[in-house]
């Protein structure tokens, strides 16, 4: 289940994750319910894995201060900082190597 941010809280939440994986996505967006699906399968391989939502169209600004330009864009966020970035889609193996290579 992801855990929504806003425009107002998305430094928080970031700042509190330890380990996790957050995707900017835009309502409606076949491409971003995809990926939502992957993230799924995802926080069953790695449960202690924190999963993050942020609508880009919802929040446009902190998008941008998050580098996501499009979406759907995943970010790694290890310790609170944001640490790999990757746009388009990935299978759920792609996503764990992604994740575990960060």
């Amino acid at each position: 289940m992801l855990q929504e941010m806003t425009q107002a809280d998305y430094r928080d939440v970031l700042a509190a994750t330890q380990a996790g994986v957050c995707i900017v996505f835009k309502d409606l967006c076949p491409h971003c319910a995809n990926m939502e699906k992957v993230l799924e399968k995802f926080g069953r391989l790695q449960p202690g894995a924190v999963l993050l939502g942020l609508d880009i169209q919802k929040n446009p600004d902190a998008a941008a201060a998050l580098g996501a330009e499009r979406a759907p864009t995943l970010l790694i966020i290890r310790n609170g900082a944001i640490i790999r970035k990757k746009t388009g889609l990935l299978n759920p193996k792609e996503l764990l190597a992604l994740y575990q290579e960060a």
